[in-house]
């Protein structure tokens, strides 16, 4: 538990990640035994015809992923807190991923700004009303569009009722997950070997004022991952940034890193991809939400809304005083559980509203 100078941070939001069938087995490994050599599971996945230049690939990507972290002195692989909850949460999600839109509201000006994540699992009629209410192409696989309020609760609605329903509630597993991959990834391009997917990771860091320092910057001095065409940093360098110890900077990095938020890359240190998309925003309180609908019935859907740490308070008792509730370990997402189209649009007015500031903006979703 955190003491009286350290923070409790929780960060989370609904987004979109690629998996291929390899990744899909080393996250189950490594979650499964929270640790491996790279011996023993190079071995296995050859036994189950991988080749040795896509694992090795794969395994480095599942660091950036913060699935694991590489520990070079050991030739050992240990499972990451954050990784371990990603990997959960995509087999919680995999019967929903067809009956599923996800995306992020943002408050910008006088207007509001909706990004659709785009998923391999999404019907054409989707993707044919999200054109149709004016929603483009933008990167990295989403669609997105600028509404005045009354647009942006139009747009949330029509696609709102194309969403099939699939009736599928159980939770999945190593096995069908591949599966469901695998079939999609059939009916794409032979040279394409991976699927999309809406997932909602979570992480929560205990941060002491060095660790919280180091962090930020670090993402500062980096300007992101590697992967992303940021800089490596030093220990050196952070040391003199920060004005730190040497020791308390190790100490520090050895916490972020055991987190997945960090990763030693040749001898010097870059943010995870899911670290630095998670945190970088973790100290301010910014007008977005981000959320995911799913169909469960003919009229019956769910709302979930990521709650990180720095969601705005108001919004959070809005969540309440609509009957949402988070009871996972985390408090993210908070869920509306089996509501009608018209309560979801409601909450989606209230929150804007928080951000506006205005009174009622005239549309009334009660008899849909």
């Amino acid at each position: 538990m955190p003491s009286g100078t350290d923070e409790l941070v929780t960060s989370s939001s609904f987004g979109n990640s690629y998996v291929t069938p390899l990744g899909i087995e080393i996250r189950d490994f490594i979650c499964r035994n929270q640790k491996g050599s790279r011996e023993v599971i190079v071995d296995t996945l050859c036994q189950r015809g991988y080749t040795l230049g896509d694992i090795t690939e794969e395994l480095d990507r599942q660091c950036y992923c913060s699935t694991m972290r590489f520990v070079p002195s050991d030739s050992m692989f240990f499972a990451c807190p954050v990784g371990v909850h990603s990997w959960g949460d995509i087999c919680s999600r995999i019967y929903d991923q067809e009956s599923m839109i996800a995306g992020k509201i943002h408050w910008r000006g006088s207007r509001i700004a909706i990004d659709v994540y785009r998923s391999d699992f999404q019907f054409s009629k989707l993707r044919k009303e999200v054109k149709s209410q004016g929603l483009h192409t933008a990167p990295v696989m989403r669609w997105t569009g600028r509404y005045q309020k009354e647009g942006a609760l139009q747009c949330l609605d029509r696609l709102t009722g194309v969403m099939p329903f699939i009736s599928h509630r159980s939770k999945g597993d190593l096995q069908s997950v591949i599966e469901i991959v695998t079939d999609v990834v059939s009916r794409k391009s032979r040279r394409v070997k991976w699927a999309w997917l809406i997932t909602h990771p979570v992480t929560q860091l205990i941060l002491t004022p060095s660790r919280k320092a180091v962090m930020k910057k670090l993402f500062l001095l980096s300007n992101g991952p590697v992967e992303w065409k940021g800089t490596l940093v030093s220990l050196c360098e952070l040391t003199m940034h920060t004005h730190l110890s040497r020791e308390e900077v190790k100490d520090a990095v050895l916490y972020l890193e055991g987190e997945g938020i960090i990763r030693e890359v040749n001898k010097d240190l870059t943010p995870t991809g899911l670290g630095y998309t998670l945190l970088r925003s973790a100290f301010k309180s910014t007008p977005l939400i981000t959320f995911a609908i799913i169909r469960r019935g003919e009229r019956e859907y769910q709302l979930e809304i990521s709650s990180p740490s720095s969601l705005n308070p108001e919004i959070r008792d809005t969540c309440r005083e609509h009957k949402g509730s988070a009871l996972s370990e985390y408090k993210t997402p908070t869920i509306f559980p089996l509501c009608r189209k018209s309560h979801i649009l409601d909450v989606m007015d209230r929150i804007i509203r928080v951000w506006t500031d205005t009174s009622d903006i005239g549309i009334d979703f009660k008899k849909k």
